[in-house]
């Protein structure tokens, strides 16, 4: 049986804004043909029909089927999203806009405040990483004086060019997506194992240098429901702060602040020198365990379903319905169109490999579009 799936997937556009999900409309909403096989409920079609839904509803259908009954609050952020539903508070008296909170994609009932204190026994590798800053401070300072020697420059601009950033905010990643990057990494090995040692619940992970007299614009990240932190690392103390919502903060190095950057937020370094901070994206700590997966479910969906329909379906079967709701007819499907597919996408490290590459080839560059999580501040 030869099928061929009419693809979608050249309209594809995703964009990961702080970890928000960012879809554009002609994606979600653009209608896919999908083979009735995907219902696990349903057997092969007498008549070979297909039935057409929208890629949005299909990725909703996934997680209420992988994760029946636990995730009420991701499909509830989803269809917000979906609708074009937008949260944006003025808080205090209502009349200063950087105290501000905006999202498009957010989760209901989360702890909303813009800093919060890592010391209420929900931050406790955090407070751990303070105690080991100097391993992180020997390995930068050790990169630095690397590139110094060899005249190299390994740092690279934010992802999405606007006018929040200026061409003296850069990044060194070492974590994007949950997949470590293999060749920065080794420059890092003390502090990567620190933050596996430590358990740090992270999204991404990236060393972020300020230069001399610049500063980011105040702006939301769009999303409430990962958190950003900052290890102060190399800071030239009481020249450089970060503001979110109305308070101030200044950088001390090796402590650690964790903030909520769905609350407008904007950074300053008035020194000579550049500051340097370990940036961490994290899950934010009033999300369930099965809420965490859920939203990890949707992001590697999405970055699936950019390599076509017949990797979607393999990843699909493997993830959702599993071989055993697998019809007969499924499963010649599957063993005809689906396993060169499945071998290339199926696993973490094979994902892995395709960010990797499109790391390299977007090295160096600055402001270039790119499916994941947005690097800022």
């Amino acid at each position: 049986m030869s099928l061929e799936f009419p693809s979608i997937f050249r309209f594809y556009k995703v964009f990961i804004t702080a970890s928000c999900i960012i879809f554009s409309e002609s994606f979600l909403h653009k209608k896919t043909y999908v083979f009735n096989l995907f219902s696990p409920r349903t057997t092969k079609p007498s008549n070979g029909v297909f039935m057409i839904e929208t890629l949005s509803a299909r990725i909703k259908r996934a997680v209420q089927i992988k994760f029946p009954g636990s995730t009420t609050r991701v499909i509830d952020c989803f269809e917000r999203f979906d609708s074009g539903e937008e949260l944006d508070v003025l808080y205090g008296d209502g009349t200063s806009s950087h105290n501000r909170q905006k999202a498009n994609c957010w989760v209901k009932g989360l702890t909303t405040i813009p800093f919060h204190d890592i010391k209420n026994g929900k931050f406790d590798w955090a407070l751990e990483l303070e105690k080991s800053h100097k391993i992180v401070e020997g390995e930068l300072e050790a990169f630095l004086q690397m590139e110094s020697a060899t005249k190299t420059e390994n740092w690279s601009g934010p992802r999405f060019q606007g006018q929040h950033y200026g061409p003296e905010w850069r990044v060194l990643g070492l974590q994007d997506r949950g997949i470590w990057d293999g060749e920065n990494v080794e420059h890092f090995p003390q502090t990567v194992q620190l933050l596996k040692n430590l358990k740090v619940p992270s999204c991404e992970a990236f060393f972020a240098r300020q230069g001399p007299h610049s500063g980011i614009q105040p702006h939301s990240d769009l999303n409430n429901f990962i958190l950003t932190s900052h290890l102060a690392v190399i800071i030239p103390e009481g020249q450089c702060w970060i503001r979110v919502g109305d308070e101030t903060r200044y950088w001390e190095t090796g402590k650690v602040m964790a903030f909520d950057t769905s609350f407008f937020h904007s950074t300053r370094n008035d020194a000579d020198t550049d500051r340097f901070v370990l940036l961490i994206r994290f899950w934010h700590p009033d999300l369930s365990d099965e809420e965490v997966k859920a939203f990890t479910f949707i992001f590697d969906y999405l970055d699936v379903a950019a390599l076509g329909e017949e990797a979607l379906a393999a990843f699909e079967f493997d993830e959702v319905y599993g071989p055993r709701s697998l019809s007969q007819s499924s499963q010649e499907f599957r063993n005809e169109k689906g396993n060169e597919s499945q071998n290339t996408i199926s696993s973490g490290e094979s994902r892995q490999m395709r960010r990797e590459r499109e790391r390299k080839e977007k090295k160096g560059k600055v402001g270039v579009g790119a499916k994941g999580f947005h690097r800022g501040k």
